[in-house]
């Protein structure tokens, strides 16, 4: 038997063994219950517009926490190397098989075959909450980490594709490149035949 926590109770030492996925569902089962009771309260469409929202303020948050001190990021070649350092986490590799598919100078493809949040909200009957908690963030997440970067995606397993297909798509600011083609032209050249 635990002992009641007091001012006088210590907390008894030692760890608890569960696994990543009886984890998962123990942190979100408020939060579904939560969820629940909002659209009781509420109905459906608001209270998915209020998760929405909340994972718009996750993603940021998440986002931040991730880049520690940096403050943007120089172009697509640092993003895509703080990413693939994300893809090796421990919270990444224990919970998501993935895989990067291809890339280029604007573009990174990821594939995410398996993934223990979208079989843990799909266990507990709820996908399209998990989509709103887990991979509806996303989006918000990417455009902190830079704006310049796009997250596309059209398949996630949370909603029942076989795999869920990630594109970050680097676009430069229009403005920005415009003068750096104005700099990058010597000035006073002539054309010939003038």
């Amino acid at each position: 038997m635990v002992p009641l926590i007091g001012k006088s109770s210590k907390i008894p030492e030692g760890k608890i063994t569960i696994t990543y996925e009886q984890y998962l569902q123990e942190i979100h089962l408020l939060v579904v219950n939560l969820e629940k009771e909002m659209e009781r309260e509420l109905g459906k469409e608001r209270a998915h517009e209020l998760l929405r929202r909340a994972g718009d303020n996750f993603g940021k948050e998440l986002a931040r926490k991730q880049m520690g001190d940096r403050r943007g990021l120089r172009d697509f070649d640092e993003f895509k190397a703080f990413w693939k350092g994300i893809l090796r986490t421990p919270t990444w590799t224990h919970t998501q098989d993935s895989k990067v598919v291809s890339e280029n100078a604007t573009r990174l493809k990821m594939r995410v075959d398996e993934c223990l949040w979208a079989e843990t909200f799909k266990k507990m009957g709820c996908p399209e909450l998990g989509y709103l908690l887990c991979c509806y963030p996303d989006y918000e997440m990417v455009r902190t980490y830079d704006p310049r970067i796009r997250l596309e995606r059209s398949k996630t397993l949370m909603l029942g594709d076989d795999h869920c297909n990630h594109v970050f798509i680097w676009k430069e600011d229009s403005s920005k490149s415009k003068e750096a083609r104005k700099k990058s032209k010597s000035p006073g050249r002539k054309k010939k035949n003038q």
